[in-house]
């Protein structure tokens, strides 16, 4: 489960070096590794022609994830739960295969008892 709090520590303490590692923590990789880019590509920009508009959008992101970043924390710990519920219900599906199949004769106790325990586990 992820924390606001171990996100907006993440927004402040990489912002010197591009940020980007909060969002990579609420599960957005490519958003998090595009800022992080752009962070970098606008002060190699700005150090060799003097133009800060691509830092400048840059720091706008910045400031619009401080407002989002709670939304982006609840958004990562609902897609981890749906993923887990998902889990779950392919489990319960593998469960009620094997004993339908134990039923059937397909298998035997001790393969539905082996594989149950693999399931379980």
């Amino acid at each position: 489960m992820k924390k606001a709090l171990s996100a907006y520590t993440l927004l402040f303490i990489f912002a010197p070096i591009g940020g980007g590692v909060h969002r990579i923590y609420c599960g957005n990789i490519k958003s998090g590794l595009v800022q992080i880019v752009l962070f970098w590509g606008g002060k190699f920009i700005a150090l060799i022609s003097g133009a800060i508009f691509i830092l400048f959008i840059w720091a706008l992101w910045w400031i619009m994830d401080l407002i989002i970043l709670v939304d982006m924390v609840e958004d990562a710990n609902e897609q981890s739960k749906f993923q887990n519920q998902l889990i779950e219900v392919k489990n319960l599906k593998a469960i009620n295969e094997l004993y339908f199949e134990y039923k059937d004769g397909k298998i035997s106790q001790n393969e539905y008892k082996t594989r149950m325990k693999i399931l379980k586990s």
